[in-house]
């Protein structure tokens, strides 16, 4: 569903089929506001359907770098994130295979816990050090922390690495009537979770009535309970995804 289709609906909902009340630009923003609102309720559900990688240089001799205005590979900003799965270092830009593995940063919680390793005489697990980049220094492990859109390192790079970030991205907003909802990170990715769309046109009618006084018509009620169908569908899709172990087995 596109914000045209989402903007069609939501009149069908208010009972507005022309515009009178609301404008297009007046929907259009609360319909970006509830695609936002939708978008965050199913990655709290169901994160692995948004999650994505992005390559990246981080410059030698560089501390932190600033996620949401660093560039990528492509040349494109890295942009925001609702979570950080794993951070990676690589030999080169490009697929992870047997000449391009993966080797782990090790994520902190705390700047303190970051900076904590100098005392430690950067000690590395040792099947991490026997195999990492040639172009690397084999006696360093290196981690890293969070702190709102920045990302710092530890012991800071003397050479440039390829950084591999696996992650939730924020949503993409909608601008042009053919822009389809529920986007991760820019527009023209690809659309996710197609059977759950009509979600945002529901919480965008309720926004709308909600805003002008006007009883909503249940139309709160619908929304939570198809909410709650997709929460219950997508849970059964993330226990798929990781069984449950049976006790006393395995």
């Amino acid at each position: 569903m596109n914000l045209g289709e989402a903007r069609a609906l939501v009149r069908m909902y208010i009972n507005e089929p022309k515009a009178q009340t609301w404008s297009d630009a007046q929907l259009n923003g609360i319909i970006q506001e509830a695609n936002r609102e939708v978008y965050n309720r199913l990655v709290s559900i169901c994160p692995q359907w948004f999650a994505s990688a992005v390559q990246f240089t981080w410059p030698a001799n560089t501390s932190k770098i600033n996620l949401q205005t660093h560039l990528d590979s492509t040349g494109t900003a890295i942009g925001t994130t609702v979570r950080v799965l794993g951070v990676f270092v690589l030999q080169k830009i490009g697929d992870l295979n047997q000449d391009n593995p993966p080797y782990p940063m090790i994520p902190k919680t705390r700047i303190s816990d970051l900076y904590e390793v100098k005392f430690n005489n950067y000690t590395v697990v040792p099947s991490i050090a026997t195999s990492y980049p040639s172009n690397l220094s084999s006696s360093i492990t290196y981690s890293y922390c969070l702190l709102g859109p920045d990302i710092y390192c530890w012991p800071v790079p003397q050479t440039a690495l390829i950084i591999s970030l696996f992650r939730i991205p924020t949503v993409a907003t909608p601008l042009a009537d053919g822009d389809n909802l529920l986007v991760p990170r820019v527009i023209t990715n690809q659309t996710q979770l197609f059977d759950h769309h009509e979600l945002v046109p529901l919480l965008a009618a309720v926004k709308a009535k909600t805003a002008v006084g006007d009883p909503d018509n249940n139309l709160s009620r619908i929304y939570e309970s198809r909410m709650e169908s997709s929460r219950q569908s997508l849970a059964i899709d993330q226990q798929i995804q990781n069984p449950v172990q049976v006790r006393g087995v395995g």
